[in-house]
């Protein structure tokens, strides 16, 4: 295959020494015709087999803002909703940590930092932990003391500023289903 695109690239120098400038300038004008479409090249063309495609068209300059604007969104969408999980499981873990550093006694301490400490364990812990959060959720959003964005209903509680400061301030519902979940899991550690 090699041998032939060499022969026939040999023969177009050949013939290309062999033409005048007048030949060479048609040549080069009649791939130009067939390329220029209109004063916006905005139609393609079929040139000895391949297909030539001028201007893109305004529907597809919209299409291509719509896919960064929707790829964009996304992203962001993405990032809150890890952010938001990042944020629940911290604050679980924090509250968790004190709860078990004062309810717990040494042996039932150690016990619970064997089951919770190392990366496997986090990592297993992390997703167990949010599914039982996410249960407390359901059982407390279900006794209709909640809105639509997890906050009281009746008694609105007013947030301190270390928890307005945060980047995903958590709702009363997430609070309060850490807290239970927290109760739950320290129950299970004291009955052991």
């Amino acid at each position: 295959m090699k041998e032939i695109d060499v022969t026939l690239m040999n023969m177009a120098n050949e013939h290309s020494k062999r033409m005048t400038k007048e030949e060479k300038q048609a040549i080069i004008d009649r791939f130009y015709q067939k390329s220029v479409q209109d004063e916006e090249h905005s139609k393609s063309q079929k040139i000895a087999g391949e297909l030539y495609v001028g201007r893109t068209s305004k529907f597809q300059n919209y299409v291509k803002g719509a896919v960064i604007g929707l790829t964009t969104f996304g992203v962001i969408a993405g990032i809150a909703f890890v952010g938001n999980k990042a944020e629940t499981l911290s604050n679980y873990n924090n509250q968790l940590n004190h709860e078990a550093k004062t309810e717990l006694d040494i042996d039932q301490q150690e016990v619970f930092h064997q089951e919770r400490d190392g990366i496997l364990n986090v990592v297993n812990n992390a997703m167990t932990d949010l599914d039982k959060i996410n249960e407390n959720k359901q059982s407390l959003n279900a006794t209709g003391s909640y809105d639509s964005l997890g906050n009281y209903k009746n008694n609105p509680q007013s947030s301190t500023r270390a928890e307005l400061d945060g980047l995903f301030p958590l709702s009363d519902l997430t609070k309060d289903a850490i807290d239970q979940t927290v109760n739950q899991t320290i129950e299970e550690y004291k009955s052991r």
